[in-house]
């Protein structure tokens, strides 16, 4: 029984020591100490581990309950941004003052246009039915016999107005690839963030948009992928007489440190370009991070989150991970009022499609 508790307790001092340390992730940044990301990254599983252990403790020792009880209501604020409790907004609006946004990262509508992932996707972007898309690893081609999404979806949407970053562009001009907006309302201005030293792949756009006769300037964004593949936790030694597989820690980190880091660099120049906004903002995208991180946190500083105020539960947007979610509308609150959320899986793409609809404030 006596070692029962000790190892109860060594369990429990670990657990509490990860959860303070997923904590102190939405506030450290990666670029100073990258590893403290992963604590924030494992932020769910470590939380339902503390969960039992604080159950026990009550069964245990009162005293040691009540001391992790605390540990977790101090962490209110991470919970909060990754559980969600909000409603559809049902009190009248002004249909002359609301529109609707969505955002979508498509997996390039399969880079070699196969089917039926193109059409999976290009239905789900179609269906979303949205006064203003914002597409993330878009993808389109200008050859004979390959689709044209970028025209097919103006075509589809009926959306006259876009801007199209193309991050990628080959020789013969006839195969693109970046970020695009497209908008029924009037795109005034529109640019790219610059990252210094770092890929154009992965890049923030923004348009000036007027809507309803105010002017609300739009970013959608992708940041730093992960860059992790199948390849990256089972490779194939063919030195023995049988193949085996194995997984290459090593290489899994490297990857997961320079990805944060870059984040991190991407974050600081997003951060820069929100305070320098001279109108309210939206922003949108795949942060291809958590809500118990530091790029989420530094980039939602003075904005509200829609899904926070009308979704409800996890709102996991990535399909390989159900607890996690990495997709994002975010807003100025004094200007803008969130009054729906929803996500929309697609199955030719890795993420849902997450679609908003928005008033503006009088």
């Amino acid at each position: 029984m006596k070692l029962g508790r000790i190892l109860l307790a060594i369990v429990t001092v670990a657990a509490s020591a990860a959860l303070v340390l997923s904590y102190s992730s939405r506030f450290i940044s990666p670029s100073a100490l990258w590893y403290t990301a992963l604590f924030g990254l494992a932020y769910f599983p470590i939380l339902l581990v503390f969960l039992l252990l604080t159950v026990l403790w009550f069964f245990v020792h009162k005293r040691v309950f009540w001391i992790l009880l605390v540990l977790l209501l101090i962490g209110w604020p991470a919970h909060r941004t990754s559980f969600a409790m909000g409603k559809k907004n049902t009190e009248p609006a002004d249909s002359l003052l609301t529109f609707s946004v969505a955002t979508f990262n498509t997996k390039g509508f399969d880079l070699n246009a196969k089917e039926p992932d193109r059409e999976s996707v290009m239905k789900t972007i179609l269906e979303a039915d949205a006064d203003i898309i914002c597409l993330q690893e878009f993808n389109s081609w200008k050859k004979e016999g390959m689709p044209n999404n970028r025209q097919e979806i103006a075509d589809g949407t009926g959306l006259p107005y876009q801007y199209y970053h193309k991050s990628y562009e080959n020789r013969k001009k006839t195969r693109s690839y970046g970020l695009i907006i497209y908008s029924r309302f009037p795109i005034l201005k529109y640019g790219e963030l610059d990252y210094p030293a770092i890929s154009k792949l992965n890049t923030t756009i923004w348009a000036d948009v007027l809507i309803h006769g105010d002017t609300i300037r739009l970013f959608s964004t992708h940041l730093q992928s992960n860059q992790l593949t199948h390849s990256d936790f089972e490779f194939i030694d063919q030195t023995g007489s049988s193949d085996t597989l194995s997984f290459e820690p090593a290489r899994v980190a490297n990857k997961l440190r320079d990805s944060y880091k870059l984040r991190a660099e991407q974050v600081e120049v997003i951060r820069q370009a929100l305070d320098a906004s001279p109108h309210p903002v939206l922003f949108c995208g795949d942060f291809n991070d958590t809500p118990v991180s530091y790029a989420y946190r530094k980039i939602s500083e003075g904005l509200d989150d829609a899904f926070l105020h009308c979704g409800r539960g996890l709102g996991a947007t990535y399909s390989p991970a159900p607890l996690i979610r990495i997709d994002y509308m975010l807003y100025t609150p004094a200007v803008l009022k969130a009054l729906d959320y929803e996500r929309r899986r697609s199955a030719g793409s890795d993420h849902y499609l997450v679609r908003s609809v928005f008033s503006l404030q009088p």
